[in-house]
């Protein structure tokens, strides 16, 4: 994707089924029936809207709905990175952007 994106659903219904959807995906992954990396090295998980990709740095890792991930989460997709993000951590990577960029760029040199 090349634009930003936030799914925040507000409708209990709707967000059950994204939990059930999101475990069910989980599942399959765990039981081995999806490959664990993707061609650069990056978890498959990490990359996908099931679990926010700042991982054990997320906040909200420490508020498990099930016994490993948060599948209850509203995310936001963040296009440098090419990653989702729980909307707290989204929103402090939109809040320091400039800082993630500078860092990102290949010419940049730390003294």
């Amino acid at each position: 994707m090349k634009k930003e994106r936030t799914i925040i659903i507000k409708t209990p219904r709707l967000k059950k089924i994204r939990s059930n959807l999101r475990l069910l995906w989980l599942e399959a992954f765990l039981a081995g029936d999806l490959k664990d990396h993707d061609e650069g090295g990056i978890s498959t998980i990490r990359r996908s809207i099931c679990e926010c990709a700042a991982g054990g740095g997320c906040s909200n890792i420490y508020l498990p709905v099930n016994r490993f991930h948060r599948t209850d989460l509203d995310m936001g997709y963040v296009p440098f990175l090419k990653q989702w993000y729980c909307i707290d951590c989204f929103n402090w990577i939109k809040k320091h952007e400039d800082e993630f960029k500078k860092e990102m760029d290949p010419n940049y040199i730390t003294h």
